[in-house]
């Protein structure tokens, strides 16, 4: 995990976590999505196929968490990990973001089953922007 700038792990009771400090809002979504991927892999994938991502959210939190949960689902259900993202579009409530990522290059170091509502924070914080994820293992 202490290869992913502006991320720390977190213990949670029979779950974890991460918080995410980052200087603006889409360095901020970029560095939860390479955090909860250093938490599943135990080597990050060849960024080799993109894809467009869009959602819609009714506030920060929520679009983190829709942000990772999508991230989740491709990984689960399609094999394709995230590597990387560029926002093209990015605000409190709506993102459109250029996806890059590839099939997972080992097995899974740890699986997570979800992202929880429990203790989440998206926010600004001082000059930058702060989150706390806490996943279902």
């Amino acid at each position: 995990m202490s290869d992913v700038p502006g991320v720390r792990q977190i213990e949670h009771t029979a779950d974890v976590g991460i918080e995410v400090e980052a200087p603006e809002r889409g360095e901020l979504l970029r560095r939860a999505a390479l955090g909860m991927t250093a938490l599943i892999l135990e080597a990050p994938p060849s960024p080799i196929e993109e894809r467009t991502l869009e959602l819609t959210a009714a506030d920060l939190p929520s679009l983190l968490m829709a942000w990772l949960r999508e991230l989740l689902y491709w990984h689960e259900v399609e094999g394709f990990a995230f590597a990387d993202a560029a926002f093209l579009e990015i605000s409190d409530m709506h993102l459109r973001a250029a996806v890059r990522g590839g099939p997972d290059p080992v097995t899974p170091a740890r699986e997570i089953k979800g992202v929880t509502y429990h203790n989440l924070v998206a926010q600004p914080r001082g000059d930058g922007w702060y989150a706390r994820v806490i996943f279902d293992v």
